[in-house]
């Protein structure tokens, strides 16, 4: 038994060392990378929106509401909701990602920058087919907002089995 578990940390503590010595400047196929390598694992496989959002000009946005409960329905009900906001700030708005939790809410939204004193909005659709109890999803929001470019929205209630 003893010498299975020096065996597996033995494995272990090469594989760890195997993969801390891959911090080179060159690809897995000898390449030269187009960018320099980040000490920043995260930083360096920072989606695209992300990093466009963080590049912008920053904005201030009134949201109306930022949670949403739906109270109680029956399983089988499509629950949808409208986010609104409003550019208050200076530049225009750019969400340039809009996610939900799960594949059973649907978010959707203008493509179009918000220009400054403008409304905005994400319409959200809530499928509650096999979701029966107490539901929380979350819709993840990234634009160029001032404090953070990131804005989680929430929608909440109780699916009742159907009958």
């Amino acid at each position: 038994m003893k010498k299975l578990l020096f065996i597996l940390m033995a494995g272990s503590l090469l594989t760890f060392v195997s993969c801390k010595e891959k911090t080179g400047t060159t690809d897995q196929n000898g390449a030269t990378p187009s960018q320099p390598v980040s000490q920043n694992p995260v930083e360096s496989i920072k989606p695209d929106y992300v990093a466009n959002a963080e590049g912008m000009d920053k904005t201030v946005v009134e949201w109306y509401a930022e949670e949403y409960n739906f109270g109680t329905v029956p399983e089988g009900t499509k629950v949808t909701y409208q986010y609104k906001f409003k550019n208050t700030g200076a530049v225009p708005l750019t969400l340039t990602s809009v996610k939900a939790s799960c594949g059973c809410t649907t978010p959707s939204y203008s493509k179009e920058p918000v220009a400054p004193g403008k409304e905005g909005f994400i319409d959200v659709s809530f499928d509650t087919t096999n979701r029966e109890g107490a539901q929380t999803k979350t819709i993840t929001v990234i634009g160029n907002f001032q404090n953070e470019i990131s804005k989680q929205l929430k929608l909440a209630g109780i699916v009742e089995k159907g009958k």
